[in-house]
C-alpha cells in the first residue's frame, strides 16, 4: 500500500521561516509567502545527499593512516623451528618470563615473528561526524490549500538571451549591478555655474535698465544729454551680454554631460527599461531646431519618473508622476533663452524696446537659474537614493 502525496498547493512552511511554502505535488519549492506577498527562499539542501556526504566523509576519515604509537599488547613467539616443548617466551607490556635475559638469548638463536594487537587511542582534535539533517516532511495528504489567499507561483522566467549580462557573458545582471556614473561632482559644478549665471543675469538687467534711463534722459532733456553717457551705457550692456553668453555656453555643456550620465544610470545601473527617449537624446535633443523646445524636458521628466521612490526595475516606472518643478523651470528657461540681449541702432525707440525685452529675459534667467539648482540637486539626490536601495545600502 502506498501513501499518495498531496496535490500541489500552498501549505504551512515546514522550516518555520515563512507563513507558507509551495508544495508542487512532489517536493517543497523555493516559493514562499508572508501576509499574502510571495517571495523566493530556497529550502535546505536534500537531506539524503547531505547524509551520504556525511557518511563518505566519515569513511574517508577512518581510512587515513594513523601515526605510530606504543602498542598496548605485543607478544613475541619463537618460530616453529624452535625446540619442541620449550616454553614460549612472551612479552605482555613487560616480559612474561622470570628472567628477561633468557628471553633475549632465545630471540638471538631463533627467527621470531611479531603479532601485534594495537588499540589506537582516538586522535585528539578530530570532530565528530555531523548528524544528517532531518528530512523536511511533506504536508499531510489531507491538507487543503488556504482558499482564496494565494495563487500558485508563476513559472520561472525564461533565461535571458546571450549578451544581456556582464560583458556579454549571457548572465543576468542583478538590480544595481550595472556601471554607476557619479553625479555629485557635476552637480556641484552646475550649482556654481547656475549661481554665476544668475548674478550675470542680474548684471545684464541692470545695464539694460541703465541704457533705458539714458534714453529717457535724452528725451526729457536733449540739451543736457551727452553722447558719451549713452555710449557708456551701450558698452556696459554689450559686455554684460557677452559674459552671459559665455557662461550660458559653459553651463549647457556641463548640464548635457550631467543629464547624459543620469540617463545612463537610469537605464544601465537601475534597469529602468524602455524609456521614451534614451540616453542619446539627452545630448542630441538639444541640437534639433524647434524640437529642442520639447525633447529635453521629455528626457528630464522621464528621469524624474524613473527615480521615484516607488519604482523598481522594468517598465513600471513609466506610470510614476512627473514634476511640476521641472515644468516651471523649463518655461523660465525658454523665456530667458528666447529674449537674449538685443541691439538695434536704427532709432532710440527700438533701443528702448530691445532693452525692455533684455530685462525680461534677464529676470527669467535668474528665476530659471534658481529653479534649475533645485532640479539638479533633487534629481541627483533621487538617483543616489535609488542607487543605495539597489545595492542594499
Amino acid at each position: 500500500m502506498t501513501n499518495a502525496l498531496p496535490p500541489a498547493h500552498w501549505a504551512a512552511d515546514p522550516t518555520g521561516r515563512h507563513e507558507h511554502r509551495y508544495w508542487d505535488g512532489t517536493r517543497w519549492t523555493e516559493h514562499v509567502a508572508d501576509q499574502g506577498r510571495t517571495s523566493v527562499d530556497p529550502i535546505a539542501a536534500d537531506p539524503t545527499s547531505s547524509a551520504a556526504a556525511t557518511t563518505d566523509a566519515a569513511d574517508a576519515q577512518s581510512s587515513v593512516a594513523q601515526p605510530s604509537a606504543a602498542p598496548a599488547s605485543i607478544t613475541w613467539r619463537a618460530d616453529a623451528a624452535s625446540t619442541a616443548g620449550e616454553s614460549e617466551p612472551g612479552v605482555e607490556g613487560a616480559a612474561d618470563t622470570a628472567n628477561p635475559f633468557d628471553t633475549l638469548r632465545a630471540l638471538d638463536d631463533t627467527t621470531a615473528t611479531v603479532d601485534a594487537d594495537v588499540t589506537w587511542p582516538p586522535e585528539p582534535g578530530l570532530p565528530e561526524p555531523a548528524a544528517a539533517p532531518a528530512p523536511v516532511p511533506a504536508p499531510p495528504a489531507s491538507a487543503t490549500p488556504p482558499s482564496g489567499v494565494l495563487a500558485p507561483p508563476p513559472p520561472p522566467p525564461p533565461p535571458p538571451p546571450p549578451g544581456t549580462g556582464h560583458a556579454g557573458t549571457g548572465r543576468a545582471r542583478a538590480w544595481g549591478a550595472g556601471a554607476w556614473r557619479s553625479l555629485n561632482g557635476l552637480k556641484t559644478a552646475l550649482v556654481v555655474l547656475f549661481v554665476i549665471m544668475g548674478v550675470s543675469a542680474l548684471a545684464t538687467a541692470g545695464t539694460a535698465l541703465n541704457r533705458i534711463r539714458a534714453i529717457n534722459d535724452f528725451y526729457d532733456n536733449p540739451s543736457s544729454a551727452t553722447a558719451s553717457s549713452f555710449d557708456d551705457a551701450d558698452d556696459a550692456l554689450s559686455a554684460a551680454g557677452a559674459i552671459s553668453s559665455i557662461i550660458r555656453i559653459a553651463l549647457i555643456v556641463v548640464f548635457i554631460i550631467w543629464l547624459w550620465r543620469v540617463a545612463k544610470n537610469a537605464l544601465e545601473a537601475l534597469d529602468r527599461e524602455d524609456p521614451k527617449l534614451g540616453p542619446g537624446w539627452a545630448i542630441g535633443g538639444w541640437f534639433i531646431p524647434l524640437a529642442n523646445l520639447v525633447l529635453p524636458i521629455i528626457v528630464i521628466q522621464g528621469l524624474w519618473r524613473a527615480s521615484a521612490a516607488e519604482t523598481r526595475p522594468g517598465t513600471s516606472w513609466r506610470s510614476a508622476k512627473g514634476s511640476a518643478l521641472v515644468v516651471f523651470w523649463w518655461l523660465a528657461f525658454i523665456v530667458s533663452f528666447a529674449s537674449g540681449t538685443a541691439n538695434d541702432d536704427s532709432n532710440l525707440d527700438e533701443f528702448e524696446t530691445a532693452d525692455t525685452v533684455t530685462t525680461i529675459g534677464a529676470v527669467a534667467s535668474v528665476v530659471a537659474a534658481v529653479l534649475a539648482i533645485f532640479v539638479v540637486v533633487k534629481l541627483t539626490r533621487r538617483f543616489n537614493d535609488r542607487r543605495a536601495e539597489a545595492i542594499g545600502g
